[in-house]
Order: C-alpha cells, then structure tokens, then sequence
C-alpha cells in the first residue's frame, strides 16, 4: 500500500497557497479537511489497479485525518466521532465492469479504476465532487462505457 506522509502533505500545502496550514490545537473543519483530501488526490499520481489507486486514496484520507481532525483513529465510533474513514471492504458495491470498484459511504460513492482514475459522487443528486483521470486520460464513465462486463452470479 502507498503510505502518504505528512512531509508530503506540508510540501503540498506550502506549494498551494490555498492550503496554508499552520499546525496549532484548532483542528481544521470537516469541510476543510475534505478539500484539502481532493486536493491531494487531484495532484498526486495515483495507482495502476483498482485496489492500489484505493490504497492510496484511503492513505491520504488517514494522513489528512490524523493530523488534522483532533480525533484518533477509533473505526467503532464512526457514527459518533467527526472524524472521516475510509469505505470498508464490506461497503463495496456491484460493478458493470472488471476495471471498476465501487464503495458506497453514507453520503457518496467513491469509483476506482484500473488506471488510478477516481470519481466520488455525492448519494442526493449524483452531483461529481471530483471525476479525475487516469494515467492514460480516461475517466470512470470512460471505463464503465468501454469495460469488460462481468457476468452475472448465478444463484444456483
């Protein structure tokens, strides 16, 4: 799994002036920390197989997370703490397609493509939050188009 440190992190954000993050005992909001996550992910090359391009994306989350969130990492109080964690494997969702995984979190799906490529829509709405590419330019919606279809489980 790709590990993200927090020097990289503070090298991003010193290079963004949108980001300037100084380290005190005032945690950033979720909001803030949910930008500076799409930020991140926008910027930095991602992986080359589905589970290496969540890998990376759950790494940035944790990171993010546990530097700036004022809360440690307790995945049995996700209900209850302000804290964001990554989709489980247990949340993953059916795909059309092999190049393609699909979590769902309480108020978005997060896809992962073979080539890096990540897409979060928001549940209400199915607005984008963020659609980004892969290493070679195509999109989720490019690899559900254009993907090996799965076939179906029999229940036999």
């Amino acid at each position: 799994m790709t590990k993200v440190s927090l020097p990289a992190i503070e090298s991003f954000t010193r290079q963004h002036d949108s980001f300037c993050i100084a380290k005190s005992s005032n945690p950033l909001t979720k909001r803030e920390r949910v930008s500076l996550y799409f930020a991140i992910i926008h910027d930095v090359p991602r992986g080359c197989s589905c589970k290496e391009t969540k890998d990376f994306a759950d790494s940035v989350l944790n990171t993010i997370e546990d530097e700036f969130s004022g809360v440690p990492y307790d995945e049995g109080d996700w209900k209850h703490d302000d804290r964001l964690y990554p989709a489980k494997e247990d949340n993953r969702r059916h795909s059309p397609v092999d190049e393609v995984s699909i979590y769902r979190h309480k108020q978005h799906e997060s896809y992962f493509g073979i080539n890096g490529a990540i897409r979060v829509v928001q549940r209400t709405g199915k607005v984008f939050s963020v659609d980004l590419a892969g290493s070679d330019g195509l999109t989720i919606g490019d690899l559900l188009e254009s993907g090996t279809q799965q076939l179906p489980v029999s229940s036999s």
